[in-house]
């Protein structure tokens, strides 16, 4: 089967982990594998194990939310390997750039500590003694951390109807997926306690980088004329690398977010 590249829900992909950690850059099932900012890839027949750093920059209206600041930034780095009957296998050690990745549950490497992106990512992988995983040694270019500048998170207000312009720093890739939903639990909480809307589907779509995107009133009209509005970039690289005739995706991704009022 030919491999498929889909983008699809950020939230939907980082709500199915498996890993202890409340937010993964992965999640696999079978047949199927997904990196937290919405890549899917699909036949994971093919695979037999994954390695990825991802992170998540949240603008901040004027640093008055916790953590302070214009922004924060969370990490989440995992690596998973398996063999043909979906079980996940055990290396003995795992590292991104010389540390090493601290084994969890399920056989799952995962860590939240900060990693260095827009700068090669060298991953190291000591093979087990039953050979199960081999010694895997690959390097990739991880794409820039970068903000959304516009919208103004919590500050601007945008139209259902004429729609805005987004604009968001270099990541140094070629394109990003645009990623736009309604937030229906944090309207109800701090916009209107009465606005039980259902969150309607969400809007998507890859663009050329090229630090701006117009949003249309067309792509917004099936969302409620009030409440808050998620807006999520995600930029990424990967590619497949071949050991020990088994295949391994690796992959790093770069994501920002920013949120604003809707009116009509």
């Amino acid at each position: 089967m030919r491999k498929i590249i889909l983008l699809t829900s950020v939230l939907a992909a980082l709500s199915a982990c498996k890993t202890p950690a409340p937010v993964a850059p992965l999640n696999r099932e079978p047949h199927a594998l997904s990196i937290a900012p919405g890549v899917i890839i699909i036949n994971t027949d093919t695979l037999a194990g994954m390695l990825a750093a991802a992170n998540l920059v949240t603008e901040n209206p004027g640093g008055t939310h916790s953590p302070s600041g214009p922004s924060w930034t969370t990490y989440y780095t995992a690596a998973v390997f398996w063999d043909t009957s979906q079980t996940n296998l055990k290396a003995n050690d795992v590292e991104l750039n010389g540390i090493s990745i601290p084994l969890q549950s399920d056989n799952w490497y995962y860590t939240s500590s900060a990693q260095t992106f827009g700068t090669s990512m060298h991953w190291q992988v000591t093979a087990n003694d039953s050979g199960t995983v081999p010694s895997i040694d690959t390097t990739i270019s991880a794409p820039n951390i970068f903000h959304v500048t516009s919208p103004v998170p919590i500050v601007d207000t945008v139209s259902v109807g004429v729609g805005f312009t987004c604009t968001y720093g270099n990541p140094g890739t070629d394109s990003v997926n645009i990623y736009i939903t309604y937030d229906s639990v944090a309207t109800e909480a701090l916009v209107d306690t009465s606005n039980h809307t259902p969150e309607p589907t969400p809007v998507e779509t890859v663009v050329p980088n090229t630090g701006s995107f117009t949003v249309s009133g067309a792509m917004l009209s099936g969302f409620p004329t009030s409440g808050l509005l998620r807006v999520f970039i995600t930029a990424y690289k990967w590619e497949e690398v071949t050991v020990s005739g088994k295949k391994y995706l690796v992959a790093a991704v770069s994501r920002a977010r920013t949120y604003c009022f809707l009116k009509p």
